[in-house]
């Protein structure tokens, strides 16, 4: 078997799902992947009374799937990129009655939305436009603030930088709020170098961003970095 999982802190062999109930010891719930070398279930998400992780099965790669708590229950909600590669669904944030996430598929690492079904599984906007890793947007960070969902996210006119990106769940309405100035936010991976750590406060949404705190209240104009003066 590969990884295992339990829902609670105990010593399991190694992925599979597995749960404990009280202080018994955890079983497995399902075998999702025979193999011995199958990645660790991880970035687990409480969703519609279900749980929403990704999963490799050994055939169709880390992909999305969810369970209800069964064997027959836990099932995959949508093969998002065919092959074995997978698309590594993460960041999940609920947001108006959907789940959003960011996903690999033939158009790259964009932004995705699910309401559990796989007809239901689909891709907001192609961000960085162009095929493959290398144009991808790489969205992360999600807050929800005033009616939209807020992230930070690159597109082929950034530099390879990531800005200040919002969306109401529409391709039309993902949108860019403000294109901050330089970063190379995700060639060298460096945190700062992107729109992260959102706090709302104020009714205004706090981030920073290169070492320096920035607010916004969703408008271009209104997205400044906070001077001390």
């Amino acid at each position: 078997l590969g990884f295992r999982l339990a829902l609670r802190q105990i010593s399991l062999p190694p992925t599979d799902l597995s749960f404990s109930q009280g202080f018994k010891i955890a079983r497995m719930l399902k075998d999702i992947n025979t193999d011995s070398t199958s990645l660790p279930l991880t970035n687990f998400v409480s969703y519609k009374g279900e749980v929403y992780f990704y999963a490799d099965n050994h055939t169709q790669g880390a992909e999305l799937w969810k369970t209800n708590g069964t064997n027959d229950g836990t099932v995959m909600v949508k093969d998002i990129h065919s092959g074995f590669d997978g698309s590594f669904p993460l960041h999940f944030k609920e947001f108006n009655g959907m789940l959003y996430f960011s996903a690999w598929s033939n158009d790259g690492v964009e932004l995705w939305k699910t309401d559990g079904t796989s007809n239901g599984t689909v891709m907001v906007k192609d961000i960085y436009t162009g095929t493959g890793i290398e144009n991808s947007s790489y969205p992360e960070h999600f807050t929800e603030f005033n009616g939209s969902l807020y992230f930070s996210a690159a597109n082929a006119n950034d530099n390879w930088s990531r800005n200040l990106w919002k969306t109401d769940g529409t391709s039309e309405g993902t949108i860019l709020v403000k294109d901050l100035p330089g970063g190379l936010g995700i060639l060298d991976n460096n945190f700062d170098s992107k729109p992260y750590g959102f706090n709302i406060l104020h009714n205004e949404l706090f981030f920073g961003y290169f070492g320096t705190l920035w607010k916004t209240n969703g408008t271009s104009v209104g997205t400044v970095e906070v001077h001390s003066d």
